[in-house]
């Protein structure tokens, strides 16, 4: 996962960067993007109108294994067992995912890829 600050683009693993898996952040914005293998929530806190409390998903953020896997036989999306990957994504004020061609052919995927909160914005 890469998380980018105002300054320059941060890459950790997440053992690393998030022991207890959350990644928080009390005042200003969280910015990211990559491949998530584990668990972890990232949240941004204090919100001050839309400069703060804002994550944007930058890019393409996937799964090493989706927890859910669509099924073409039953047209229908279903748990993959094998996965032990979770996103949880919550929000003082904005969650904004970016208009990259990525994003946009991943659509269909959006409600069973992760949770997603906010307490003000959209």
């Amino acid at each position: 996962m890469i998380l980018q600050p105002t300054v320059a683009p941060i890459t950790e693993t997440l053992s690393t960067f998030a022991p207890n898996k959350v990644i928080y952040v009390g005042k200003g914005n969280i910015y990211a993007s990559g491949t998530l293998k584990g668990r972890v929530s990232i949240v941004a806190g204090h919100s001050s109108g839309s400069g703060h409390g804002n994550i944007n998903l930058v890019d393409d953020l996937v799964y090493t294994q989706p927890p859910m896997v669509w099924d073409n036989s039953e047209q229908i999306y279903k748990v993959n067992e094998n996965s032990t990957d979770m996103l949880g994504i919550l929000a003082s004020n904005n969650v904004r995912v970016a208009d990259t061609k990525e994003n946009v052919e991943r659509q269909r995927y959006k409600s069973a890829r992760s949770n997603i909160c906010c307490t003000r914005g959209f």
